[in-house]
Order: structure tokens, then C-alpha cells, then sequence
């Protein structure tokens, strides 16, 4: 009768610890930082963090759709509601953390270069480059 009663309550135990895996699992899955989905990319493509989707989902929707890609789903996440404020803060901040740029004398020869032949095909009546 013993071996019974202790065999139900390890199987008890068993049950419960499954639950308590499953609904940490569960817990686990929506926290953004799981890495529970498998991503199948092509070459070129990209992955951002979930927090980055948060803060510039439909930008990124936009930027997507801009380049022929689909549409992101945004109506479930949280809005930044700052608009073009936020993403001039943004830029103004990507900006200062750049290094300033580098230009050797060739690159302004070769761009001195392209402005005559622009300007010397606009005299012979071709488009000009724009």
C-alpha cells in the first residue's frame, strides 16, 4: 500500500513539474528576448530586436514597404507617439555619434571631373545627370 501511495505522489510531482515547465516556457516565449522562433534569411536580411520593432515599428513598416518588401503588422504594438520629433532626435544622435568624414584630394578632383562633363553634355543638348 505504501509503494502506491508514494508511487502516486511522484507521479503527482512528474505532472506538476511539467506544468510548472510548460507555463514557464509559456512565460518565457513572450518576452521578446527568447529566441523561440526559428528565422529562415536570404542573403542581405536582417533581424532586430524586439524592442527596436516597439519603438519604430511602422517606421520600419514604411521604410519595408518603400523598398517592395510587405507591410509589418503595427496595430499591436505600443506607439512612440513622438512623430518626426522623435525621429529628428534620433537622427540628430546617429548623426553626432559619426565620425566626421574623410575626403582626399582625388575624391574632390574626381567630383570637380563629373561637374564639367555634366556641364559640358548640357551645352550639347543632353539631360544633364540629376
Amino acid at each position: 500500500m505504501l509503494k502506491i501511495e508514494i508511487k502516486e505522489k511522484i507521479n503527482r510531482i512528474k505532472f506538476n513539474l511539467v506544468q510548472w515547465k510548460n507555463e514557464v516556457e509559456k512565460i518565457l516565449s513572450n518576452t521578446g528576448t527568447s529566441d523561440s522562433i526559428p528565422a529562415m534569411l536570404s542573403n542581405g536580411e536582417a533581424v532586430m530586436t524586439a524592442q527596436a520593432v516597439n519603438d519604430w515599428g511602422a517606421m520600419l513598416s514604411a521604410m519595408n514597404v518603400a523598398s517592395g518588401g510587405n507591410a509589418i503588422q503595427v496595430s499591436n504594438l505600443p506607439q512612440r507617439n513622438d512623430g518626426m520629433r522623435g525621429m529628428k532626435a534620433m537622427i540628430r544622435e546617429a548623426m553626432l555619434e559619426m565620425p566626421a568624414p574623410i575626403v582626399s584630394v582625388v575624391d574632390i578632383n574626381k567630383g570637380q571631373k563629373r561637374v564639367k562633363v555634366q556641364n559640358s553634355l548640357g551645352k550639347l543638348g543632353r539631360k544633364k545627370y540629376e
